[in-house]
């Protein structure tokens, strides 16, 4: 029922348009932005090259700090949000709170286990800019590291979990989940390297940002921005080719990445691996 999303987000008006869509490209803009500002590093990104090519795990130092920089990149995108601006301290905190849940999102859906990523995807999801990622493919073109190498989550996994293989299974499989629910928009996929739509990922983050706990702190002006990007992420959807049972799936998957990505998050804290 469209009556109750009465507070839609200020970057948004009640109609639905190429306005509208290009206003949410323009969100997706916001949040690249923030990997030229803090970029990974050619270091980090040539030791994940290099790994996958060896079929090694990554070191661990690089995956704690690439996880550290996507958090800092999406808190910084929630800085950029006037919805966020307009929101009190408490409140700012409580959205903040949820970054790292956000950023497992991320994690799964570009390297989890059946993504199919290879690794010129790495280089193009990390490099900071064009000229970051021409020096990359020249990197790989004087090595001769083909870029069709795939991406194997097992070699992030082990790195993570790698005193604790009882919880490998366990975060294997949620990873999963969210590689399947990701894989219900492959009408509109662009290419490989893309995975889900752009912005419907990052509207699967927001939804996730500004997502509150049963029984935990409430806040009314969160929970109203949270019915309204849930809204907003709907009509995103209806507007694609897609067949409405996949909207549907699409949609109702999108609402249960939190409860995924918490138990993800509650793995890696539990084998004191991130926090």
């Amino acid at each position: 029922n469209a009556t109750r999303f009465v507070y839609l987000p200020k970057t948004l008006s009640h109609q639905f348009g190429a306005e509208e869509i290009g206003r949410l490209h323009f969100l997706q803009e916001l949040f690249g932005l923030q990997k030229v500002v803090h970029p990974i590093g050619v270091p980090n990104i040539i030791s994940f090259l290099e790994c996958s090519v060896t079929r090694k795990p990554y070191p661990q130092s690089v995956v704690k700090t690439v996880i550290r920089i996507h958090e800092h990149w999406m808190s910084q995108f929630c800085y950029g949000l006037e919805e966020f601006q307009g929101l009190n301290p408490d409140e700012k905190k409580m959205v903040l709170k949820k970054v790292p849940l956000a950023v497992r999102l991320l994690k799964g859906l570009f390297i989890g286990p059946g993504t199919g990523k290879n690794l010129h995807c790495i280089i193009k999801r990390l490099a900071s800019d064009k000229t970051e990622l021409k020096a990359m493919e020249n990197y790989m073109a004087d090595h001769k590291f083909s870029i069709n190498v795939p991406v194997q989550y097992e070699h992030w996994r082990s790195s993570l979990l790698n005193t604790s293989p009882e919880y490998e299974q366990i975060h294997q499989n949620l990873n999963k989940e969210i590689v399947i629910w990701a894989q219900k928009s492959t009408p509109i996929l662009k290419n490989q390297c893309e995975g889900l739509d752009a912005v419907l990922e990052l509207l699967g983050c927001i939804l996730i940002l500004f997502s509150q706990e049963h029984g935990g702190k409430f806040s009314q002006k969160i929970g109203q921005l949270y019915d309204s990007w849930r809204l907003v992420f709907w009509r995103y959807l209806d507007h694609q080719n897609l067949l409405e049972n996949v909207k549907h799936e699409l949609f109702n998957g999108a609402l249960s990445m939190v409860d995924i990505t918490k138990q993800i998050l509650k793995i890696e804290q539990n084998v004191l691996i991130i926090h």
